[in-house]
């Protein structure tokens, strides 16, 4: 029994020192790899945050008052709460999300809804909806 447990510390102890000599010995490879990344010459698409402003981008998780798990993004030191939809993932409620549309996706929005609104009314004029 003692013997066992002297071996499985000592590959234990021989395991940590052999990812951290490799860690060690390819220290300089990871950081020439993450420079690299950091130059990449590209730009950002129109619309999607620049390389610079994507390091400050996170995300976060946290526990609330009621001792649940609650999901943030993190960008700039504002919390963005993300909400799981039916569809997929929201980011931030609806005021957050419909004040950052252009005026262009809100006026699409706008015309959208009524479409819809006007599909509705004719249907129930139709005898559809009784």
């Amino acid at each position: 029994m003692a013997l066992n447990n002297t071996r499985r510390s000592l590959s234990f102890v021989f395991g940590a020192l052999a990812i951290s000599s490799l860690t060690y010995s390819y220290h300089e490879n990871i950081e020439s790899i993450i420079n690299r990344v950091k130059s990449i010459p590209y730009e950002a698409e129109p619309g999607f945050p620049t390389k610079e402003q994507g390091r400050n981008i996170g995300v976060l998780g946290v526990i609330n008052f009621n001792s649940r798990y609650e999901l943030y993004l993190n960008f700039y030191q504002r919390r963005i709460p993300i909400y799981l939809r039916e569809d997929g993932l929201m980011v931030g409620d609806p005021d957050y999300t419909f004040e950052k549309f252009t005026e262009e996706e809100k006026r699409r929005l706008v015309f959208r809804w009524m479409e819809l609104e006007s599909e509705f009314y004719s249907c129930i004029k139709g005898g559809k909806y009784k």
